[in-house]
């Protein structure tokens, strides 16, 4: 906002007013703003001028004129006797905490103060007074009304009541006491004021007692203008948390200090006579002439000579682009000396460069300042102690002296002279800078950028000052993985620099947790040094252990339809799709390719995350880059990879295969009508073996494999997820009973079980089997974090981010250490290695985190980017795609990355996979479809599920407990004597060798009877000849599949989500999945059409494979107890083949309605 404006302006409007009769008055207000007088009554330009206060200046002014003209209306009508009056804008409303008439009992000095603009509206401010100059002559209705300028420039609306003798017979001796109260100029205080909407719908502040009133002789602290005052006063709004306002005042602490005790002057002269051409120092020379510049420029950025010489020290470090900046900065402000500086930049770079500075560009040079050493010489310009006590004209003679012996040529002598009379003022600038910084940091002005530029200036003035230091790391680090990665490398010097300066500067009078933090800073940065190398080996061990375990069969559980790897570079795909466009646009009015070989229409998300510049803080820049584009251009490339097998392109390629080499030696599935890769049959399924491959060609549509080919790859031990990787559905569940869930992963079947019955019944036991360490461990932790109390949000990110907030960390530490020390509930043995680990495990560092997530998901994506319309949608998607993160972090999960030897987790999955379309649509079009985004809506229905279920483990109404146990025929004993009232499987089942025996082992943990059970299967397309596309080796029959299935994806996207009471009717707006996702979507052709056979066939494998032979025999005793559910496309969901059941062996056990999910037993 504008600082231009003053009170004389204010009296000659007064005066041009006072001169011009009404017609002038409105044709001169007609000319200047886009609405007349009379178009604009006296409350309605009130509530404009509130509206413009901190817009433009030029508004205020027109605003406040007219203002003006209705208290010089009434003065003219005083000079003929008589007395105008305006109708009342401040009637009465609301109720005061004190009575009306009952003055404020504080003195000012017990006062904060308040802005006009942090005023709350219908509320009084107790403890608080707001200071102003009168900027416009009182109006007088039922009280004295005027407007008030405060010391930050905003204006406010008063009105004083009580203070002027009222009556139509004193209406004209309360005009002329409210001119002598109140005239323009005045200088006011009003203590604790009240803020309120007046009855035309303005607002303002209205006095009740004119005793809170105060008339001052000038405005600030009491006490005067003084630093001291100043700084007080700042230090006052921190503690309050108002840091813009705590930053305001250390400003004008700082300007006191800089011009009225000559510090600014000292600074510069600093500067110069440390520049590498005053004296011997060489490049130590030009950091200390940088920061002494930097120092002056921050202390006093409106002085010409301040900003002159920083242009100087910049240009010699050949930061050209920061000096152009602060060149331009004095430019626009008409600084002296600015023609000069500008010549200056001129002179030292292209004309490119020397117009082309930003702020960003001063910060990364102060960020680098110190990078390559020079700050310890500074040591020696602070050494000895600071003489506090001094008199102005004792700093001035100093001075003086100094420009004697600068002029004589002496400028060693002239530095020593300058630097004598820095040392009185040397603590109160560093103090108010190094607390200006902190202010930054807690998002005032500029924040991290303001914090920089002040730390730094600190350390240059008191490179002793401990907290200098420690502030100048803290800024440094929140810069680190926002700029570009050569300007990375030097940020990191100085940050480990600045720190360790820091640690060496704490003396015992500092306070104590301040040299620790800056201990962990310190080892954060020699960690960062080890931590290239280290993350090379984790990437060669992990390729290793894929070449090692290849030879395994692997689970769909491991490797799923979305995460087909692609053997291309990012550059090899780039070049491919830039031919294919080519070969597309030559092709343009032909038939040989009447189908697009590139898509085009695909937003380019990598270009729209690089331009906003949010690279998570730690990341590798260069990776995250290579990463996005990998899944951009594999996404672009998606129309040629589906048409080789969804167009006579496809077949054409085949032939002309098929003709050079013939069978697997092509590659090629010979007589396919289309381009089948082996490699594509393989992965449908799950082997090459000689008995699979006859199956498949020979089987007929529906026809089941036979357990030689069919048999179960086995769980992999070594996987540990860490976290479930399927949608969660509405378990049945009841209170006062047993739930055994065998292979839980983690709690996720809670978090939307429906819980039948009475809570009085009792506790609902639950009990998880699972093979996983890993699991049962983390699981524990996660439970004894809900029911400690934890915020739901860190209980979301320890259970799904892969980076953490320190209150997270602390939480889980804090929950480990309790499942270790629970007497009587000792955790399994097993988990027991896993706990301790994560007990003694120091934080993860961030930048530890960031790698390991992205060469956790190298050439793969765990989030449909491409498929989503809104641009805030595909931002969010990029940030968690590079960061695996949840919410705000500070350091990695230690849950993902803090792990013993032998444990690995897979971190491949989406914390979106776990949660239904439905209700992600429903979250997420509640603000509009503009409003939130994908990410966000997810958090929050994670954590209102989670904050349900800990109010309900926190009472006691839910027991966890886990067992590091398979469940087979030798452990279902133990699982029977539970007595389960219900039993979940995820899809153990697909780890048994056939259904058979899965039954064998499910019916003996329910032998007791009263057991209902819950599963669900990923792998049984395998099994099934017509669950894939390619199963179809016509190509008619193919497209026709394809047509379908994008068919049946826009009618679902066309009604979800379902209409629910919460959500606005869909005549509001556009409020379907089709404005928010692509349709059809951005995926390869397959994943669709083996999303719609897949729900098509679930119920025929069921009924053919799961409780029947292939003849038909029943397999168990087993009951379906409700239609199979199947699992329709969502571009979100790990996996598009999912199936579930509800089934029992209790005879006794019927469901009401075989079509719903609803049990009854």
């Amino acid at each position: 906002m504008s600082r231009d404006f003053d009170i004389e302006k204010m009296k000659q409007i007064s005066q041009w007013m006072e001169q011009m009769s009404v017609e002038e008055q409105e044709k001169m207000l007609t000319e200047a703003g886009k609405q007349t007088a009379k178009q604009m009554d006296r409350a309605d330009r009130l509530e404009y001028l509130r509206q413009v206060t901190d817009t433009d200046f030029g508004e205020r002014e027109k605003i406040m004129r007219e203002f003006v003209r209705d208290a010089e209306t009434q003065r003219r009508s005083c000079a003929k006797g008589e007395f105008t009056v305006f109708s009342s804008t401040t009637q009465p409303s609301g109720r005061l905490e004190r009575h009306p008439g009952e003055s404020s009992s504080r003195g000012m000095s017990d006062l904060v103060p308040i802005s006009a603009n942090a005023l709350r509206i219908d509320a009084q401010h107790p403890g608080r007074v707001l200071r102003g100059e009168v900027v416009t002559p009182p109006v007088v209705i039922k009280s004295a009304q005027f407007m008030l300028k405060d010391e930050r420039d905003s204006i406010v609306q008063v009105a004083v009541y009580g203070a002027l003798t009222m009556g139509f017979e004193g209406g004209i001796r309360a005009i002329q006491q409210a001119d002598s109260l109140f005239s323009v100029g005045t200088l006011l205080a009003i203590r604790e004021p009240y803020f309120k909407t007046q009855a035309d719908g303005s607002v303002g502040v209205r006095v009740d007692d004119p005793m809170d009133v105060i008339t001052l002789s000038s405005l600030g602290p009491p006490g005067g203008d003084t630093i001291e005052g100043w700084k007080r006063e700042g230090n006052v709004h921190f503690t309050r948390s108002e840091y813009d306002e705590a930053m305001w005042c250390y400003d004008r602490a700082l300007a006191v200090l800089g011009k009225t005790h000559g510090g600014v002057s000292v600074l510069t002269n600093l500067a110069l006579t440390s520049s590498p051409s005053k004296n011997e120092k060489g490049v130590a020379g030009s950091v200390e002439s940088l920061g002494y510049a930097l120092a002056a420029f921050c202390t006093a950025p409106g002085e010409g000579k301040a900003a002159y010489r920083l242009v100087e020290a910049l240009v010699r470090q050949k930061s050209i682009s920061a000096a152009s900046y602060v060149s331009k900065r004095a430019t626009s402000k008409k600084w002296a000396g600015s023609a000069v500086a500008a010549k200056l930049v001129s002179d030292a770079g292209s004309s490119s460069s020397a117009g082309g500075g930003t702020l960003n560009d001063l910060v990364l040079a102060a960020a680098e300042w110190g990078s390559s050493g020079g700050v310890d010489s500074l040591m020696d310009d602070s050494a000895g102690d600071s003489c506090e006590i001094a008199t102005l004209e004792q700093i001035e003679s100093l001075r003086v002296e100094g420009n004697m012996h600068f002029r004589s040529g002496n400028h060693s002598e002239a530095r020593s002279s300058y630097l004598s009379a820095l040392k009185p003022l040397q603590k109160d600038l560093s103090i108010l800078l190094a607390n200006r910084a902190e202010c930054g940091l807690r998002g005032a002005g500029e924040g991290a950028y303001n914090a920089i530029l002040d730390a730094t200036a600190a350390v240059a003035i008191n490179p002793s000052y401990a907290k200098a230091h420690h502030r100048r790391t803290r800024a440094l680090i929140s810069l680190i993985g926002t700029v570009p990665s050569h300007h990375s490398v030097s940020i990191t010097k100085s940050s480990d620099s600045a720190c360790r300066l820091g640690i060496k500067m704490c003396t015992p009078e500092d306070e104590p947790e301040l040299r620790l933090l800056l201990q962990k800073l310190a080892f954060y940065f020699h960690c960062s040094r080890v931590e290239k190398a280290a993350n090379e080996r984790i990437r060669e061990d992990r390729a290793s252990k894929s070449v090692a375990g290849s030879s395994k069969p692997v689970s769909e559980r491991e490797r799923h339809s979305q995460s087909r790897k692609e053997d291309a570079t990012v550059e090899e795909l780039s070049v491919t799709n830039q031919m294919l466009t080519m070969m597309q646009t030559m092709s343009q009015g032909s038939s040989q390719a009447p189908f697009n070989l590139v898509d085009d229409t695909i937003p380019n998300f990598p270009l729209e995350f690089s331009q906003l510049g949010a690279w998570p803080l730690g990341a590798d820049e260069g990776a995250c880059r290579s990463h996005l584009a990998n899944i951009y251009e594999l996404a672009r490339a998606l129309p040629m990879k589906n048409s080789c097998l969804f167009s006579e392109f496809g077949v054409q390629l085949a032939l002309k295969k098929e003709q050079s080499k013939r069978g697997i030696e092509s590659g090629t599935v010979p007589g396919y009508d289309g381009l089948l890769t082996y490699r594509d049959l393989a992965h449908r399924l799950g082997s090459t073996s000689e008995a699979s491959l006859k199956w498949w060609a020979c089987a007929e549509m529906e026809d089941i494999a036979p357990p030689s080919v069919s048999s179960s790859p086995g769980y992999n031990p070594t996987i540990h997820h860490s976290f479930g990787n399927c949608m969660l559905r509405n378990e049945s569940m009841t209170w006062g009973k047993t739930h055994v869930a065998v292979g839980f992963v983690d709690l996720g079947g809670l978090l939307y079980a429906k819980i039948n019955g009475d809570e009085s019944a009792g506790p609902l036991r639950w009990v998880g089997y699972d093979m996983s360490v890993y699991a049962c461990a983390k699981t524990l932790v996660i439970a004894e974090m809900m029911r400690g109390g934890a915020p739901s949000s860190c209980v979301v990110q320890a259970w799904f981010s892969a980076a953490w907030t320190t209150a997270t960390a602390r939480h889980f530490r804090a929950s480990v250490d309790r499942c270790l020390g629970t007497s009587g509930k000792s955790p399994p043995k097993d988990t027991l290695h896993l706990l301790r680990h994560w007990s003694a495990a120091h934080s993860v560092p961030l930048r530890t985190a960031r790698a390991g997530w992205l060469a956790a998901n190298t050439g793969k994506s765990v989030v449909p980017i491409p498929d989503c319309k809104i641009r805030s949608d595909r931002l969010a998607l990029c940030s968690y795609e590079i960061s695996g993160q949840l919410g705000h972090a500070e350091v990695g999960s230690a849950a993902m990355f803090a792990l013993p030897d032998g444990i690995e987790v897979s971190m491949d999955e989406s914390f979106l996979h776990v949660i239904s379309l439905d209700e992600l649509l429903l979250e997420r079009l509640k603000s509009g479809i503009n409003g939130n985004d994908f990410i966000t809506a997810g958090i929050a229905i994670l954590e209102r599920h989670v904050g349900a279920l800990a109010a309900h483990i926190a009472r006691g109404a839910i027991t966890i407990e886990c067992r590091h146990k398979a469940v087979d025929m030798h452990v279902s004993k133990e699982v029977a004597a539970l007595k389960p009232w219900t039993m979940s499987w995820s899809n153990v089942s697909d780890y048994f060798d056939t259904p058979t025996t899965f039954h064998a082992c499910a019916s003996s943990c329910s032998r007791h009877g009263d057991t209902i059970h819950s599963a669900y299967s990923m792998n049984w397309p395998r099994t099934f000849k017509g669950a894939y596309c390619i199963d179809y080796p016509k190509l008619e029959i193919r497209m026709e599949l394809k047509k379908a299935a994008e068919e049946a994806v826009a009618g679902m996207y066309s009604i979800l989500p379902l209409n629910d009471h919460a959500f606005p009717p869909r005549a509001a707006g556009l409020h379907t999945a089709r404005d928010l996702l692509r349709c059809p979507p951005v995926s390869n052709a397959l994943n669709t059409c083996d999303s719609a056979l897949c729900a098509q066939y679930g119920a025929v494998w069921l009924e053919k494979s799961f409780f029947r032979s292939p003849r038909g025999r029943p397999l168990s005793n087993a009951r379906p107890l409700a239609r199979p559910q199947p699992t329709f496309y969502n571009p979100f969901a790990r996996g598009h083949s999912t199936v579930f059941t509800t089934f029992t062996y209790d005879e006794d056990i019927v469901a009401y309605d075989a079509a719903e999910t609803e049990l009854v037993q």
